[in-house]
């Protein structure tokens, strides 16, 4: 009996049925009672249960008139009694002679039929276990060996020759398999918080589950291991409950995927949310509280079964025992063993202070926690609350840590594991498991905090990986500081209710107790409450701007401010996501922590000196390669766009327009170049008769190529008397994550022939391209927001666009603003995953500065229409003047 009525028998469903007809009715009959199942709400390890038992249900009504000619036995994931609705049906059909060997019974093909995948290996049993010793998967598979159907005294010889195998080869098998782990766990950044976690694959998933078992069984044999000789009953029934979990995910997503894939993408989170029953509260979303139950679940998992493979381990391969340890200089209480710190014998119960001195110990010696530390680490943080740990002694060695520690991020996520460092700063355990449900972010907030804190370590290296970075020098003299700014880098989220006054009182109350200085915590509140100052400005703003400038100068005040959130920016952006900090990125900010340095130590003069020389230098670089001769019509231009020009081209590009703009023939005729970079982007310079649409024309033909737009500048000025117009555009093939283009597309798609038509006037007419299948920024909702600017320009207004990304999005905007008579003086493009944020300096043609509210509103509603979801099939371009 199982949940929903009784399980109608195999044989009686295929009585009097033809053998085409099987296939069918056994389809029919295999996906009704998933569906059974997963809609009576069964948990999923126990579907998985029952599907394996009805698996062997329907091989041995297939085999009952041969089964003395062959043995067929469940191995790998079927072997272990578990089938997901996509698992391929791991078979080993063992044959008792080589005449036999290779042909396939009857019965497998109607299982392909059915819609099933079988994986069979067919062998006698001498070539069974001589595959299993040339290959590790294959002898991990044999090892769940058990018996469906066929010839008994075949698989009982299988059973005595793999057993004798097993005994001889338990120290081989251990360190083969640890260092498949090892592997696997690197592959996925050895994370368990990436946000599109692998379920079967991924760190703390099922697979680290089976490995447990596996060297278990290995060790033991496959019906004498058993978890209480090295787990604690509570242990036990924890990680019950996490394999019904885990194999109650891995059993929806294969039903809601349609297929076998144990990827836990975007775009299925939410229905799995659903069908397990998470609900929406005033705090979080399905999606968020169930992602963020999955990562805590699979930490949890990475460390149970880290402690008990680690004990099985010291059973394999040494005398059971824990070595001595040899004590450890200065730190009461600490040894070191094999390597590894570790409590003395004498320490059963670690309080706070014998905690910090173990991590104190291991961030000076460069040691990892002992896996028996680890846990008794784990268990004790269970007692201690936030205030309990406030003492002055407490809190004193905490520092120590962050000042003594040779690399802080090994420490720090030991701390975070065993749930010491949430304790400790609940601003940090506030976030744990919680993700930003975004294509931006690839790990979560307290995974993502604690990379921030490895690049600050990379940085304190001073190996050359991020020389040319502006006060670099003084990461040292900020570091204890600056880790406890990252440390809590994400409070807002931890916070109910976060405003301005509340972060800063708590920051300046708390984290000012610890470092017991007040002034340290007032630096550290001005950092999170401005943390995405820098990043926000240069990419979304004119970084040569007077006005910017000084706006932004007078909100960070002082120079000291300056570096530290400088740096503050570069950990925290540098491993964030897909995108956060491109070479172009580094480049912005870089030269606006430059200019505003400049600006607060000797004001706007002392910038437009600077700005000038370094204007006139690189406008030199240029003059070299092309000749002083030929400058004119460029010089023109960068005369009419300022500084400006040279914070978004760089001198190999402005030395390809120049050369563009000094080619021989009539003036008023546009020209074009196309060409792909190391980065992977495909570059596009446009030099044509100035118009309204041209901006509009060249983000069009982007899209429709298949590109998706990485950075883009447009600028007018007048040569000779003639308007003309200049685009900048950097562009990659759309996806998630985009694509590098390859130079051979620059001919096989015919790009560089429509840009040159752009160029001379003959846009070829615009047709956007649906989203690739690749590209899964659909899924995501963003509410549009439109932020106006009339102050922040002297001669344009500026317009920030922030909208979900999609393919031709710049295209529209751009096309919707020159229906009603605007120009694009000036566009940066900025894309956070599947988050866009577009910003545009407007003017009226044919340049006048928009000030009129009624204006304004006008351009506020047609950027509106831009973003509708009809308007991607309603806009069609205006070509011309």
């Amino acid at each position: 009996m199982t949940a929903g009525g009784e399980t109608p028998t195999v044989a009686g469903l295929l009585k009097g049925k033809f053998a085409r007809e099987r296939a069918g009715a056994l389809r029919s009959f295999w996906l009704s009672e998933q569906d059974r199942l997963l809609g009576a709400g069964v948990p999923g390890d126990e579907v998985a249960v029952h599907l394996a038992k009805l698996m062997d249900e329907i091989i041995r009504t297939l085999c009952e008139d041969v089964s003395d000619d062959f043995a067929v036995m469940a191995v790998g994931g079927y072997g272990q009694g578990r089938l997901a609705p996509f698992s391929d049906i791991d078979l080993l059909i063992l044959t008792p002679n080589d005449q036999q060997e290779g042909a396939a019974p009857d019965f497998i093909y109607t299982l392909w039929d059915m819609g099933v995948v079988p994986a069979q290996a067919i062998h006698t049993v001498q070539s069974a276990i001589a595959a299993a010793v040339e290959e590790l998967d294959t002898r991990t598979s044999f090892l769940d060996a058990r018996p469906v159907c066929g010839n008994e005294s075949l698989m009982r010889e299988f059973h005595a020759a793999y057993e004798e195998l097993r005994k001889r080869t338990i120290p081989e098998y251990f360190q083969a398999k640890l260092e498949e782990q090892r592997l696997r766990h690197e592959d996925a950044d050895n994370s368990t918080y990436a946000i599109e976690p692998d379920v079967k694959r991924g760190r703390g998933g099922v697979r680290d589950l089976q490995t447990l078992f596996w060297l278990g069984r290995y060790l033991e044999g496959q019906d004498n291991f058993s978890l209480s000789t090295i787990l604690a009953p509570r242990e036990i029934r924890r990680i019950g409950k996490l394999e019904e979990f885990f194999w109650s995910v891995r059993v929806h997503l294969h039903k809601v995927a349609g297929r076998g894939d144990d990827k836990l993408y975007f775009p299925l989170q939410r229905d799995i949310a659903t069908r397990l029953g998470f609900y929406e509260n005033d705090h979080a979303s399905k999606v968020d509280r169930f992602m963020r139950y999955y990562f805590l679940a699979a930490q949890e998992t990475s460390r149970l079964t880290g402690v008990a493979i680690r004990r099985l381990e010291r059973r394999a391969l040494g005398d059971g025992k824990l070595p001595k340890g040899k004590s450890v200089d200065s730190h009461p209480g600490i040894v070191a063993v094999k390597g590894r710190a570790a409590f003395a014998k004498e320490i059963t119960n670690p309080d706070a202070l014998n905690c910090l001195e173990l991590f104190h110990a291991c961030g000076l010696l460069g040691l990892p926690i002992h896996f028996e530390a680890f846990t008794a680490v784990a268990r004790a943080s269970r007692r201690f609350t936030f205030r309990g740990l406030q003492t002055r002694q407490i809190t004193d060695r905490f520092t120590d840590i962050l000042r003594d520690s040779a690399k802080l991020e090994p420490v720090l996520r030991q701390m975070a594991e065993t749930g010491f460092l949430g304790r400790m700063l609940p601003a940090f355990g506030g976030i744990v498991g919680r993700a930003e449900h975004g294509l931006f972010r690839r790990f979560t907030l307290d995974d993502h905090v604690l990379r921030s804190i490895s690049v600050l370590d990379r940085i304190c290296a001073d190996d050359g990986e991020f020389s040319g970075t502006v006060f670099l020098d003084r990461a040292r003299e900020f570091r204890p500081t600056l880790v406890f700014a990252l440390l809590i880098q994400e409070m807002p989220a931890a916070m109910v209710r976060p405003s301005v006054q509340r972060i800063r009182r708590r920051i300046t109350q708390r984290v000012g107790f610890i470092l017991d200085d007040k002034e340290a915590a007032k630096l550290i509140a001005f950092a999170i409450l401005n943390r995405s100052l820098l990043v926000r400005t240069a990419t979304r703003r004119e970084v040569a701007a007077p006005e910017m400038l000084e706006g932004v100068a007078t909100t960070i005040g002082t120079v000291d401010r300056l570096a530290f959130l400088s740096l503050f920016t570069l950990c925290r952006q540098y491993e964030a996501g897909v995108g956060s900090w491109e070479e172009y990125s580094h480049r912005d900010v870089r030269l606006l922590v430059q200019l505003l340095n400049i600006q607060i130590t000797g004001g706007s003069t002392a910038v437009s000196l600077f700005l000038n020389g370094r204007s006139q230098g690189l406008r030199d670089q240029v003059a070299a390669k092309v000749g002083s001769g030929r400058m004119a019509a460029f010089d023109a231009l960068v005369e009419a766009a300022g500084p400006a020009f040279w914070t978004s081209a760089d001198v190999p590009a402005a030395t390809r327009l120049a050369a563009l703009m000094a080619e021989p023939g009539p003036e008023e005729a546009g020209r074009s170049a196309v060409y792909a970079d190391e980065e992977g982007f495909l570059n596009i310079i446009v030099y044509s008769e100035d118009r309204l649409t041209l901006f509009a024309e060249c983000a069009g033909l982007a899209a429709m190529r298949g590109g998706s737009v990485f950075g883009a500048r447009g600028y007018a000025f007048v040569h000779q008397g003639q308007h003309r117009g200049v685009i900048l555009m950097q562009i990659q093939r759309a996806g998630t994550p985009p694509e590098p283009f390859d130079p051979a597309d620059i001919e096989s798609l015919g790009i560089a022939e429509d840009f040159d038509a752009i160029a001379q006037g003959h846009p070829p007419k615009i047709s956007l391209p649906p989203p690739s299948v690749r590209d899964r920024r659909h899924v995501f909702e963003v509410e549009p927001s439109i932020r106006m600017d009339k102050d922040a320009s002297n001669d344009a207004l500026v317009v920030e666009v922030e909208a979900r990304d999609r393919p031709g999005l710049l295209y529209l905007l751009v096309s919707h603003l020159s229906e009603i008579g605007v120009d694009t003086s000036y566009a940066l493009v900025a894309t956070y995953g599947h988050r866009a944020v577009d910003t545009f300096y407007l003017r009226d043609y044919p340049g006048y500065k928009i000030e009129d509210p009624r204006r304004i509103e006008v351009i506020r509603r047609q950027i509106m229409r831009a973003l509708s979801d009809d308007a991607a099939d309603s806009a069609l371009i205006r070509t011309g003047a």
